[in-house]
């Protein structure tokens, strides 16, 4: 963890500029102010600092499990041929039910705008069309001499300059001097392929709200994800279609294809190998290291390069690598990269010994190099030669001079005269034009599932979603003292979750306590307990004046709970909200379990099984909705300043901050809205927006 915190601080500045630069946009929705805990030092239940217990909560808890779990199969797979094919049948079955179904493929529409003439090769400046309307650009690199040659698909890491970037403008030319056609391609995002501002802001060049391609790769996947999609998904289907356009031309031998990327780009090499019968060789480079090595050290990675539910579905980094067996497959390391040398030792090293139950050991290998991420001179000599060996039959390397070729200035590679697809090609669509469409498709089957389900059938489905699992077999807490604020005599407890883990609370109980029984409210935020006591003294003070016991509790990553992150990809919790979508769980899923095991737990210690309302704000307002709804056991549910729409997300370019409340699918079954209708059916209240009033006015007497 100290390396991920480390990490984490270190790109704290470049996104603190982001979040400043974005609130610019008119229309937009603003980032979640993060407040500091309030410095009540006798609230604390813990030491009242931030730490990494509820990232270890997941990673050494059910990630762990799945890991092991993982390492257990493969090790009993590879004990015979038979055992490891079936192995790969089923992974790879995962895989393709985990990306979902692609689109038809439809024309390409391919035209070329420049050319760059070079002694040894020309360079092409070509786009076009991956889906209808949305253009990949991409420098196309043409040996000169007699063809037909073995082309090479060569995706960028992540880069606002992507293909015009010098390190991929080196690799593209080493290749095309030993006689390579290659295709250097924009991946989404990058490049000239920036989506996030469309139509207001068409001179985008240079604009640091286009520079952050991770964070729009996060925030376009996650708008994806809850219509059934991947970002994943997308760069996949881009480079496919890359292929086929390098199939179309003339030039190329059709048998003799090969994949590299480096960085970002070796994430997509990797997704792509198992997916297209056509690559007959792959080079990922500076990206595999095993993703449990990477959740322990650099921390979580953004909606490109990390799938949806791939922990639960047991598949590691080098089984996708795994799955295009027996296709030849190095892969390229350096010492110092932050992608851990030890990771990538330990997948290269699995690999090779699946192949070699394969009998294809000869297939696979690691080259490992000195240096920091990247490709070095020496790891891309081995790339071309690895490359000459299997689609050549010859290792050699014919120029390995690629100084004396000067860069192309950066300009002179933009496809595009303007220098963005967005604001160059007329009726240009972006991500979010798709994501757009999309909804429209969905909603008719979300209609359908809604019109055809009843409500425990909803309940069910909304449970699966979420990865809700009854928490009823958890109970327990303890007491552990009293402390005096504003006239109240507050209680505090630790109140039992699982794998060690306790919720902290705090308890304030009213003036007298009744022989029935009190009713109960449950009060959660985003950002502490004494946070939410204090904007909502009037509400609590009101509840208490009514009879009401009040718990205030951090649910899962919330208040005392929460990583010390200063956030990344646009997201204050990413790195902790990425491991349970990893696991194919959802941290909304986790808050309402805790939302129940509080009720619980407050129902216990007041002897008491009296009504229990929910109050929630910000990011805890989605998961009290689901908490009411499958649990059962609300009488109301009232948000404060909480989102009431998926759709509002899928909609909207800029929707920082909520990470924590994507639901994967889950706009194919039914949206908040829907679910506050049912609620209302059970005659269960749902009040929307709150105002709490002056905390100074209207307060009841000092309680005893």
């Amino acid at each position: 963890m100290k390396e991920i915190n480390k990490r984490i601080t270190g790109s704290s500045f470049a996104l603190i500029l982001a979040f400043v630069s974005m609130q610019l946009l008119q229309g937009q929705i603003s980032p979640i102010k993060i407040p500091d805990l309030i410095p009540l030092s006798e609230s604390y239940l813990f030491s009242g600092k931030l730490d990494s217990v509820q990232y270890n909560y997941f990673l050494n808890g059910i990630l762990k499990e799945q890991f092991d779990s993982r390492r257990k199969r493969v090790a009993e797979s590879l004990k015979s041929r038979e055992k490891l094919i079936l192995y790969l049948d089923k992974i790879k079955a995962e895989y393709i039910k985990l990306l979902g179904p692609f689109p038809e493929k439809t024309p390409l529409n391919p035209l070329v705008t420049g050319k760059i003439e070079n002694e040894k090769y020309v360079v092409e400046k070509v786009a076009f069309e991956s889906r209808p309307n949305h253009h990949v650009t991409a420098l196309l690199y043409l040996p000169k001499g007699k063809g037909p040659f073995p082309a090479v698909l060569h995706m960028p890491g992540h880069s606002y300059d992507a293909k015009g970037r010098g390190v991929y403008q080196t690799i593209g030319r080493y290749f095309a001097l030993n006689g390579y056609v290659v295709l250097q391609v924009d991946p989404v995002c990058q490049g000239e392929r920036c989506q996030i501002l469309q139509g207001k802001y068409p001179d985008v060049i240079g604009n640091s709200l286009c520079q952050s391609t991770t964070s729009q790769h996060e925030l376009y996947n996650e708008k994806l994800l809850l219509l059934g999609s991947t970002m994943v998904a997308w760069e996949a289907w881009d480079n496919i279609r890359s292929i086929d356009y390098l199939c179309s031309r003339s030039e190329v031998d059709v048998t003799k294809i090969g994949i590299t990327g480096l960085s970002g780009g070796g994430t997509q090499a990797t997704y792509l190998a198992p997916l297209d019968p056509r690559i007959k060789v792959s080079v990922p480079s500076s990206y595999i290291a095993t993703t449990e090595e990477k959740f322990r050290t650099i921390g979580s990675q953004d909606g490109c390069q990390q799938l949806y539910s791939e922990g639960k579905a047991g598949i590691e980094e080098q089984d996708f690598l795994f799955m295009s067996a027996p296709m030849p497959v190095q892969i390229l390391s350096t010492y110092d990269d932050f992608f851990s040398y030890k990771g990538s030792k330990t997948a290269a090293s699995e690999l090779h010994e699946m192949y070699k139950v394969l009998g294809a050991a000869e297939r696979t290998r690691q080259f490992a190099a000195p240096g920091d991420h990247g490709m070095p001179q020496v790891s891309l000599e081995a790339n071309v030669r690895w490359m000459n060996w299997w689609l050549k039959g010859d290792s050699s390397v014919i120029d390995a001079d690629t100084l004396r070729y000067p860069l192309i200035p950066l300009k002179e590679t933009y496809v595009t005269a303007t220098g963005q697809v967005l604001s160059y090609f007329k009726g240009e669509k972006s991500i979010l034009d798709y994501a757009v469409e999309m909804l429209e498709q969905v909603r008719k089957k979300k209609m359908e599932f809604l019109e055809n389900s009843t409500g425990s059938e909803i309940s069910e489905k909304a449970a699966e979603l979420i990865g809700y699992q009854n928490p009823g077999n958890i109970n327990g807490g303890s007491y552990e003292g009293t402390f005096n604020w504003e006239g109240l005599k507050i209680e505090k407890h630790l109140i039992n979750r699982d794998r060690n883990l306790k919720l902290p609370a705090l308890i304030i109980k009213p003036g007298k306590i009744r022989i029935k029984g009190n009713p109960t409210i449950i009060i959660s935020g985003c950002f502490g307990k004494m946070n939410e006591i204090s904007k909502n003294q009037k509400f609590i003070f009101q509840k208490i004046s009514e009879g009401y016991a009040v718990m205030v509790v951090d649910v899962t990553n919330t208040g005392e709970l929460r990583t010390p992150e200063n956030g990344a990809q646009l997201n204050y919790e990413f790195f902790v909200a990425k491991l349970p979508i990893y696991a194919g769980k959802t941290l909304l899923g986790y808050r309402a379990e805790d939302m129940v095991i509080a009720r619980n737990y407050l129902r216990t210690v007041l002897k008491t099984d009296s009504s229990t309302e929910l109050f929630a704000s910000d990011q805890a307002g989605p998961a009290a909705i689901h908490a009411a709804l499958i649990d059962g056991g609300f009488s109301k549910v009232y948000l404060m300043n909480t989102l009431d729409s998926w759709e509002t997300i899928v909609r909207t370019h800029f929707t920082p901050d909520n990470l924590g409340v994507i639901v994967p699918c889950v706009l194919k079954y039914y949206d908040l809205p829907d679910l506050e209708l049912l609620l209302a059916g059970r005659k269960i209240v749902v009040e929307r927006g709150i105002t709490c009033g002056d905390p100074g006015r209207d307060r009841p007497a000092k309680l005893k």
